[in-house]
Formats: C-alpha cells, sequence, structure tokens
C-alpha cells in the first residue's frame, strides 16, 4: 500500500506532514505559513483537517484540488 491510499482532505495536518513531509513546504504559502507566524502550528496541527485549512485560508475549490494533487503525486 502505497502512502496516496492513507490521504484523504479530512486528514490532520500533523498526520498528513509525517506521511508527506514535502507537503509541509508546499502548503506555505496556502495558509501554512500563516498558522507558524501566529504561534498556533503548535496548537491546532493535530486537530486541523488539510480541508480546514483550505477554508480557514479562502481556497478556491479549483485551487484546493490543485493543490491537493500535487499532495497526492508527492506521496507517489
Amino acid at each position: 500500500m502505497n502512502n496516496a491510499t492513507k490521504l484523504s482532505m479530512d486528514i490532520v495536518l500533523f498526520e498528513l506532514f509525517e506521511i508527506v513531509p514535502e507537503s509541509q513546504e508546499l502548503l506555505m504559502n496556502y495558509g501554512l505559513k500563516r498558522l507558524i507566524d501566529e504561534d498556533v502550528l503548535d496548537v491546532l496541527g493535530d486537530k486541523l483537517t488539510i480541508n480546514g485549512l483550505f477554508r480557514i485560508s479562502k481556497i478556491s475549490e479549483d485551487d484546493k484540488y490543485h493543490i491537493w494533487n500535487k499532495i497526492i503525486s508527492l506521496a507517489s
């Protein structure tokens, strides 16, 4: 079973970063940097899903699926 089969947009950020470490760098421009800058990633990282990050960052549906496809390709 490859890592891509374990992934869904309901995965919490810290779990995603464990499975696909490169996703952390990818998400920096999509709301993750803000969580780090505001010093809340340590509190939210084990609760906030990737879908939740997209929602609070107001990522468009098109961008959301484009980013998600990049994450899936990184995991493969």
